[in-house]
């Protein structure tokens, strides 16, 4: 699916056309219409509203965004405007920023061949079992275990459930993980009649069970659950700690989409003093890591290893706001979480892109060549620096991919001589431990996390 361009446009025009133009709505009690060159849902409730899809230029942009601003604005409600990276006109970000949009991190639209990922071996991890939603009981189980996986309350994800379960159950597939009595995870495959594409959400595990492959459990189980009912496609709007997860399991990135929030208009009163907003979605799927394998081969031990302490990375950065991720440690040190996201963006960079690739690109966050400059978090977002990292990591995959083995070698310029990829890869795996000790004391200082 990666490789031929003319495929991929086409996947990504039948994406747009069944996914967002012509989206069902979430719920019966849902609603989703057309406006113009756009496509909208209001949904009652705690439902989600929001823009799906639109088809917009220069002279038509401003106009359809006040539109919509006024539609919800008259309904009293906020909403979210799902912007895509291929979406027109190319200043489309601006201008809903100027009309009072901000922008949530940055999703990545995974699409998987249905057949492919069902065949997946995943057995259930010891002490766990899997239940079928199939009514109200199995609902409240889902909203049980969401609200400890995320750490807060979303009775939405219930009322949707069991809607869909009592009006539409052909158009839902609902599933609970369970150690003994206990549900420890909790995902849902949506479908659509006639449409190629199944939608997997949901995945949230409970901190105890994470990183023993529920996660992989739940996405392979809804991906036979499709694969019975002839659908080719998955699809999936992945957060940036689920997407390696995910494309280790043969998904392929299709594009890119920014939720662009709008809140509702203030009522009497003075206005609510705004909170800080974390870097990462809580309605995503937490941070998974996989343990490296116990019997693996020489590579895929290295990449094991390496993801291993990218994902510790991530989680220890999870769930902070911008001025967390910049705080910095005791002086004179001035580490910070997010100066070490950007640092080994850079380090990606640096071993991947330009000495094992050979591309002779710039710094990312120095002019002038100065790679210490990665450390000052000063006016960057979570968001942004974790964007480079993550098309970083993405693209040293893809390089150490393309090697045809461990003993290809490279000029390594700081060291003066020539070193295998065995050695480097080696070497990133030393750079992330060093620097994931560094993070343990940064996240403990912050709001007093511990753990591996």
């Amino acid at each position: 699916m990666g490789s031929d361009h003319g495929a991929e446009a086409l996947l990504l025009a039948a994406y747009d056309r069944h996914v967002r133009e012509c989206a069902p709505p979430d719920t019966p009690g849902c609603r989703v219409e057309r406006a113009g060159r756009v496509v909208r849902q209001t949904s009652p409730g705690s439902g989600w509203n929001g823009v799906l899809w639109s088809d917009l230029d220069e002279d038509t942009a401003d106009a359809a965004i006040a539109a919509q601003v006024a539609y919800f604005a008259g309904r009293g409600s906020g909403f979210e405007w799902k912007l895509y990276g291929h979406d027109r006109p190319a200043g489309l970000a601006g201008r809903l920023r100027a009309a009072g949009f901000t922008p949530e991190p940055a999703e990545t639209v995974l699409v998987g061949r249905t057949q492919e990922v069902a065949a997946l071996p995943a057995e259930p991890p010891a002490g766990i079992t899997l239940h079928a939603v199939a009514d109200e009981s199995g609902a409240d189980l889902m909203e049980r275990v969401h609200t400890e996986a995320f750490g807060r309350h979303r009775p939405g994800i219930r009322e949707l459930v069991v809607e869909r379960l009592h009006r539409a159950p052909e158009t839902i597939a609902a599933v609970v993980a369970m150690a003994g009595g206990v549900p420890v995870s909790a995902a849902r495959l949506e479908m659509q009649p006639g449409s190629p594409f199944a939608g997997l959400w949901g995945g949230g595990t409970a901190p105890a069970w994470r990183g023993r492959g529920v996660y992989r459990l739940l996405v392979a189980h809804r991906a036979r659950i499709a694969a019975a009912r002839g659908i080719p496609y998955l699809h999936v709007d992945a957060s940036a700690q689920s997407r390696p997860i995910l494309e280790r399991l043969g998904f392929d990135v299709l594009g890119t989409t920014v939720p662009y929030v709008r809140k509702p208009p203030a009522g009497p009163g003075p206005a609510p003093r705004p909170r800080p907003r974390p870097v990462m979605r809580k309605d995503h799927p937490p941070v998974e890591r996989i343990d490296p394998p116990l019997t693996g081969g020489e590579r895929e031990t290295l990449r094991a290893c390496l993801d291993y302490h990218r994902a510790t990375l991530a989680m220890k950065c999870e769930g902070l706001t911008d001025e967390q991720l910049r705080r910095r440690s005791m002086p004179p040190s001035a580490l910070s979480l997010m100066g070490l996201v950007r640092h080994m963006a850079e380090v990606e960079r640096q071993w991947f892109r330009r000495t094992l690739g050979g591309a002779d690109v710039p710094h990312l966050w120095s002019d002038s060549g100065d790679f210490q400059a990665a450390y000052d978090p000063e006016g960057c977002s979570g968001e942004e620096a974790f964007a480079a990292w993550h098309a970083e990591v993405a693209h040293a995959r893809r390089v150490e991919e393309a090697a045809e083995s461990l003993d290809v070698t490279v000029f390594v310029r700081s060291w003066g001589q020539e070193a295998s990829l065995r050695l480097l890869m080696l070497h990133m795996v030393h750079e992330y431990a060093r620097h994931n000790g560094h993070a343990d004391f940064l996240r403990e200082a912050i709001d007093g996390a511990t753990g591996a």
